[in-house]
């Protein structure tokens, strides 16, 4: 918002001499009232809402469930994939902890509010977020769970390389690699930095590092540098060449999983589905070790398309639910590492299509005073207001006891 102001008074100078330069606080301000309004929209009333489900966490205790959703009548053709803009926001809802029986209770008091019970509910395979999913289907059969597919890939691959000894051993190489030469010649070689959470769902970045420096192995010259010697590539990266195989089987498991996320991406899941994973999953190489996993990816595709009818589909991604976390984080930018604060209600002014009717009804029909009130009912003390009380705190008692100091 500080960049906003600042371009503002750079292109209208006068404008900013005489004070009509919105301040930083209040285009965040109008961003929270956008999300209030799009929080609080109602709902269309249907019975063919699907809902996505997941939980953003920050430190300290808070973490919030998101929950957005879409009318199947209103998904984007096949072959496209979820959009911000095709979404909903259904609910935002803050706690410092969760369980089966907290997410059910959510759960239903979304439905209750919002007068929707969702034809199915897709997330990952949190335990406390699955599990009260599965406690409000039961209770309501007319809703069904759908597991999200990149997790459910993810959870694949992990089981093959958790306990690998190879990829261990290649991961712990890997590591003591990148911090013998971030700071020297070799940096444009260097390799990637480890996720230490989701690390199964990208080591694609690792399996293309490792295939670019065999390659220049191969062949130095690739490398237009004559700083970087063969000595001190072969040095520092040649023992990728006894993971020539490794990598040639890691790389053919994530050519199976990206290319039944790629599919399951843009059409979600149905029965045409499950014919387009199989036929795309047969023109990669078979090997005893890829066969078992595409047996696996299909079997899965299957049973999350088992109970819709023909001609039916649902989304089988949260992808678009995990980006706009991302894009929260971003906005908060340095916020985000203390924890929780009111721009949570910017997550909510992310989905649809902002209008300027939209823009216009969310100025007129939201005051401030109403964010205020929701970020105290919600929220209540964030770790910066209590890092702001503690300081005040600490002031004051330097100021009455400054031999102390």
């Amino acid at each position: 918002m500080s960049a906003v102001s600042k371009t503002l008074a750079f292109f209208f100078p006068e404008q900013a001499r005489q004070g009509y330069i919105p301040h930083p606080t209040a285009g965040r301000l109008w961003l929270l009232r956008l999300g209030y309004y799009k929080l609080h929209t109602p709902l269309e009333q249907a019975d063919d809402w699907i809902w996505l489900a997941d939980h953003a966490v920050e430190i300290g205790k808070h973490r919030f469930l998101g929950i957005i959703g879409i009318r199947l009548a209103d998904l984007p053709p096949p072959g496209e994939c979820l959009k911000l803009s095709d979404m909903s926001t259904v609910a935002l809802l803050p706690v410092e902890a969760s369980t089966q029986a907290i997410v059910h209770q959510q759960l239903e008091t979304v439905a209750a509010e919002t007068g929707i019970i969702p034809q199915a509910i897709l997330s990952d395979e949190g335990s406390d977020l699955s599990g009260g999913i599965d406690r409000f289907c039961m209770a309501h059969p007319e809703t069904t769970r759908h597991r999200d597919m990149p997790h459910m890939c993810a959870r694949l691959l992990k089981k093959r390389l958790e306990k690998d000894e190879r990829w261990n051993a290649f991961i712990k190489q890997m590591t003591q690699t990148k911090f013998q030469t971030a700071q020297t010649e070799l940096a444009l070689l260097v390799p990637p930095r480890l996720r230490s959470k989701a690390r199964y769902m990208n080591i694609q970045s690792i399996t293309r590092w490792a295939k670019k420096v065999l390659a220049v192995l191969g062949d130095p010259s690739l490398v237009d540098d004559s700083s970087c010697s063969v000595d001190r590539l072969n040095e520092k990266f040649g023992w990728l060449r006894e993971y020539r195989a490794e990598i040639a089987l890691w790389s053919s498991w994530l050519a199976l999983t990206d290319g039944t996320l790629d599919i399951v991406r843009r059409h979600g899941y149905s029965s045409s589905t499950v014919n387009s994973v199989e036929k795309a999953l047969t023109e990669i190489s078979n090997t005893p070790e890829t066969e078992l996993l595409k047996t696996e990816l299909i079997d899965i595709v299957k049973a999350e398309s088992s109970n819709l009818s023909e001609g039916k589909r649902t989304p089988g991604s949260t992808e678009i639910l995990e980006s706009s976390f991302g894009q929260l984080k971003e906005i908060e930018g340095d916020q985000s590492r203390s924890g929780f604060t009111s721009s949570i209600l910017i997550w909510a002014a992310l989905f649809g299509v902002t209008t300027a009717k939209v823009i216009r009804d969310a100025m007129t029909q939201v005051p401030g005073k109403l964010v205020q009130e929701w970020v105290s009912k919600h929220l209540g003390a964030t770790i910066q207001s209590k890092r702001a009380k503690l300081g005040h705190a600490l002031r004051k008692q330097l100021t009455e006891n400054p031999e102390e100091s």
